[in-house]
């Protein structure tokens, strides 16, 4: 395991890590979970089928084109939020090569919906959703402080919201 402290403090840093990868699947956890063995085993497993997909384990919802909304327990999410996904490392150059996609997110909190985007533009199929069940699990750690619980839900959907028009109509796609 590698820690990197980064020059800069940026969501944007979850992907400028391509120099250090050794292996092809990149797998993002936000450092507030754990995953048990029995989970990451079913992810990669699901991903070695599916090396041009994003896979993830918290789906999301985007109706009428831009409208971010609520968990999505089907398969049928339209996007996977940031706390765990997996996919392949060239999206991860893809995503820091765009320098556009990069300092827009900067200042925001954007960066897994723009990944999502970046895989939608390129591949045309919505992230895989991995079901956790008893014996492949996530444990949430205690004193959670993520900003989307500091924000008041209907903040936090609008500013979501406002990911998602902008980099549908930067890539042209709709959800």
């Amino acid at each position: 395991m590698t820690f990197i402290t980064p020059e800069e403090n940026s969501m944007n840093n979850r992907f400028n890590v391509s120099k250090y990868l050794h292996t092809d699947a990149v797998l993002i956890v936000d450092d507030d979970v754990l995953l048990n063995e029995a989970l990451i085993s079913l992810m990669l497993y699901r991903w070695l089928e599916n090396t041009d997909r994003l896979l993830g384990l918290d789906g999301r919802f985007v109706h009428s084109g831009y409208q971010y909304s609520g968990y999505s327990h089907g398969h049928n999410s339209s996007l996977v939020i940031g706390k765990t996904m997996l996919f392949h490392r060239k999206y991860l150059e893809q995503y820091m090569n765009d320098k556009v996609l990069v300092e827009w997110n900067q200042p925001r909190f954007c960066e897994d919906i723009s990944m999502n985007a970046l895989f939608f533009n390129a591949t045309k199929l919505k992230p895989l959703l991995v079901q956790m069940n008893d014996y492949c699990y996530r444990t949430n750690l205690p004193e959670v402080d993520g900003l989307s619980i500091s924000i008041p839900a209907n903040r936090w959907i609008h500013k979501r919201s406002k990911c998602v028009q902008w980099v549908s109509e930067y890539f042209n796609i709709t959800f």
